[in-house]
């Protein structure tokens, strides 16, 4: 099982591919992230088979995912876009990332990068 903390919340990818979460970021809802569940592990969904997890590099709540084929999944706090996504400042559930083939996913503080099957890099 691979693993990945950050400040508030740690995510688990078992072998089987599927994402599990712990803490702040356990469960979110639209307004805000709640701490009612923060001792749960609970699965995150909908996802497809995973390969990859990635939580935020200021780890106050971002979280991402690659499946096998490249298609990477987005959620948590987005206040600052930090996600790369136009969306709403909390996203409750995994996101697509639309038309793009993603080999690597790295977070900066307000900031996410994305490197796709070509070796480019988009934000």
């Amino acid at each position: 099982m691979a693993q990945r903390g950050g400040a508030f919340h740690a995510l688990f990818l078992t072998e089987q591919g599927m994402v599990l979460s712990f803490g702040a970021t356990a469960r979110v809802d639209k307004t805000n992230i709640t701490d009612e569940s923060v001792y749960d592990l609970v699965e995150v969904s909908p996802l497809p088979i995973v390969e990859e997890i990635i939580v935020g590099g200021d780890g106050e709540g971002c979280s991402a995912a690659i499946t096998r084929d490249g298609t990477a999944y987005v959620w948590g706090r987005n206040h600052s876009h930090e996600l790369g996504v136009m969306a709403e400042d909390i996203v409750s559930t995994p996101i697509q990332i639309p038309n793009l083939q993603v080999k690597k996913i790295s977070f900066g503080i307000g900031n996410t990068l994305f490197l796709d099957s070509t070796s480019t890099f988009y934000h």
